[in-house]
């Protein structure tokens, strides 16, 4: 059996005309994601490993997820994120008796690298910040904790943002990237934007940002930015 992983040719890096990605020996890395952004809210163990299992044999080589999708929305084992609705006081604690919310992230987290998929992690969805009037500070800290909560995951992406336009909490996301890349120099991280918008808009000059990412949205090809047609999408390299 083949026990190669994607990660054993090195860390993920962007090459050096900033076009693509590739791994650390120079291996080209071609990003094959698949979104599953409540995974870790919806399933159980069973059914996270016939999802991962699944999209391994269809060829997929990234798994998109929200590590936190609502403050107030329970897993499919009861368990809450955060204590008292708070980013500062995550709950995981584990004990005989009952699975942690991040404890289980952890186990999915560790399914993937078990089966070769990367996951690319959203920290927290941008509607949580908007309607749960995160600050600047506590996006630091809880950028710092959940970056060194998986520092040493050898298939971890970041994602920074979440469906929001970086100009929309700004502070917020900014403290969360540079303390995210801080804690986990060697994971990429991007930023996930609205629809029809771009995270190079906003970040471009980050030293956090590794490469840009688009959001074509979910409208019809007849969708148009008739004040802006030129910047829909970006030409081809």
């Amino acid at each position: 059996m083949n026990n190669h992983k994607l990660w054993d040719n090195g860390r993920l890096i962007v090459t050096e005309n900033g076009r693509y990605l590739q791994h650390a020996n120079g291996t080209p890395f071609f990003w094959l994601g698949d979104t599953a952004w409540l995974l870790l809210k919806r399933t159980t163990r069973e059914q996270a490993l016939t999802y991962l299992l699944d999209r391994k044999i269809k060829g997929y080589n990234v798994i998109q997820i929200m590590l936190v999708h609502d403050l107030n929305s329970e897993n499919a084992y009861g368990r809450l994120p955060f204590r008292d609705l708070d980013l500062d006081y995550p709950d995981a604690e584990q004990s005989a008796a009952f699975t942690s919310y991040w404890s289980y992230a952890d186990e999915v987290i560790g399914m993937a690298e078990r089966e070769g998929l990367y996951v690319a992690l959203v920290p927290v969805w941008g509607s949580v910040v908007e309607h749960y009037s995160t600050n600047a500070g506590t996006a630091e800290r809880y950028g710092e904790w959940v970056g060194n909560r998986y520092k040493d995951r050898p298939n971890v992406i970041w994602m920074n943002g979440g469906d929001i336009r970086g100009s929309d909490n700004m502070d917020v996301w900014l403290n969360m990237g540079r303390a995210i890349r801080k804690a986990a120099p060697d994971h990429l991280m991007t930023f996930h934007p609205y629809g029809r918008t771009q995270s190079s808009t906003w970040f471009h000059s980050e030293d956090w940002l590794d490469f840009n990412m688009f959001q074509s949205g979910h409208r019809s090809y007849e969708q148009m930015d008739e004040d802006n047609p030129d910047t829909l999408v970006g030409e081809d390299n």
